[in-house]
């Protein structure tokens, strides 16, 4: 009833909810202080003395109820990483959200135990440094070496885990993204904000020389200009699409203005308003890496095409400057005979464009 923990010294007893509940509070701020690199070494070598960042700081300690030590780095991740990282993600998913409020409201028990405390076997207390008295009592059928040797076990466990980890970040999430591009496809193709036209200054990276890249925009067909992402590939428009960006972006690496106005619709024209200031906006830029990710067609047989691509031009004709910038637009697309038309460009979130 009073917290006080049997075994442990007069006094150390079960933090309570409220505390808890600001531990977890700071933990999340140290986190964004920290820029969370900070936070995870700090955790890790929190975890050898049973505690975390926030609960260091408060004085707090996870102490493991079969010996009333403090856990061990091994419990330590079998409580953080696996139970809270894990277990408890996934249940809430599956449960939408009800389970995380279930294991977070295990607080309000008599041990103060949330379900990652269960599962780790731990209780969180105040004011203990770890300093067992003589003789403290145990769980009956406590083996201490054991019990050791288990939570070397979890201790490798952890450290295999975090090898694990981070490979997977370091090998197969990069190779998950390669050959995409890392930003959206054109500027300047987008009339609906002109103010955000960019133009190129230098080539791509890649190329070495002017000529050498306009040597590979020439010799492409409009439609291998872009590239179809697996969701715009099954779309029965695909090909169409391709080829209307394809020759859009064409025309304006080509310095062909005039074919690319024309592949806008009388509104799309009517919006950008005078042509000489979109021609200016547009006539240096280089758009590359373009890529339609999906496409869907509405029931006015318009189509919604999400579109991403590089552009570079001169730092004037840049958004705040830039001589490259990677685009995310929603482009609009009417029906035109067997072809299409671009009817407007929509950023899908923000300005639709960053710096490369």
């Amino acid at each position: 009833m009073c917290g006080q923990v049997l075994g442990l010294p007069t006094g150390v007893r079960l933090s309570g909810p409220g505390k808890r509940l600001l531990a977890y509070l700071l933990e999340g701020l140290l986190f964004l202080v920290t820029l969370g690199i900070g936070w995870i070494v700090w955790a890790l070598i929190a975890w050898a003395r049973g505690t975390t960042p926030a609960k260091q700081l408060m004085r707090m300690t996870v102490i493991w109820t079969a010996n009333r030590r403090a856990a061990s780095w091994g419990r330590m991740f079998l409580r953080e990483a696996a139970g809270r990282g894990l277990v408890v993600p996934v249940i809430s998913f599956l449960t939408f959200g009800v389970g995380w409020i279930v294991a977070t409201c295990m607080v309000f028990s008599d041990t103060r135990q949330t379900l990652w405390d269960r599962l780790a076997s731990t209780l969180v207390v105040d004011g203990y440094a770890d300093i067992p008295p003589e003789n403290l009592p145990a769980e009956q059928g406590f083996d201490g070496a054991s019990y050791t040797r288990k939570d070397r076990k979890l201790a490798l466990a952890g450290a295999g885990a975090l090898v694990v980890l981070l490979l997977a970040g370091i090998v197969i999430v990069p190779g998950l993204f390669a050959g995409k591009p890392t930003a959206p496809l054109g500027v300047g193709a987008d009339p609906g904000i002109t103010s955000d036209y960019p133009t190129r200054t230098s080539f791509p990276s890649d190329t070495t020389t002017s000529e050498e890249f306009m040597t590979t925009t020439l010799s492409a067909s409009p439609s291998e200009v872009v590239s179809l992402a697996p969701a715009a590939q099954t779309h029965p428009t695909a090909q169409a699409a391709a080829t209307v960006f394809g020759t859009y972006f064409t025309s304006i690496n080509q310095g062909d203005t005039d074919a690319a106005w024309a592949l806008h619709t009388a509104n799309q024209k009517a919006r950008i308003g005078d042509k000489a200031t979109w021609v200016r906006g547009i006539e240096q830029t280089y758009d590359t890496d373009v890529v339609i990710y999906d496409m869907q067609e509405a029931s006015d047989h318009t189509v919604q095409a999400w579109v991403t691509f590089t552009s570079y031009q001169p730092s004037q004709y840049g958004p705040s400057g830039d001589t490259c910038n990677r685009w995310d637009l929603l482009y609009t697309l009417v029906p035109n005979g067997t072809a299409y038309l671009i009817d407007k460009a929509t950023p899908r979130n923000g300005s639709g464009h960053t710096t490369c």
